[in-house]
């Protein structure tokens, strides 16, 4: 198990992920980076074009960053 972090980016602002998630690997992070932009789309009302989320793994870095909206990243 990795523990894994997901923060949300747009312009200059940032959400920072304190706690973080154990997470067996880095396809599962995805998944779970998925579901978080899903509901800060749909229950939070999220939707600024520029907004990413990074997964981070600690002790590596980052691993990828997934654009809340493909077609304008």
């Amino acid at each position: 198990m990795s523990l894994y972090f997901f923060i949300v980016q747009w312009h200059d602002m940032q959400i920072d992920d304190e706690d973080g998630a154990l997470l067996p690997h880095d396809a599962a992070a995805v998944a779970y980076a998925e579901e978080i932009i899903r509901e800060l789309k749909e229950e939070q009302g999220f939707a600024e074009p520029s907004m990413a989320l990074i997964v981070k793994r600690q002790a590596y870095g980052t691993v990828l960053t997934i654009p809340f909206f493909p077609g304008c990243a």
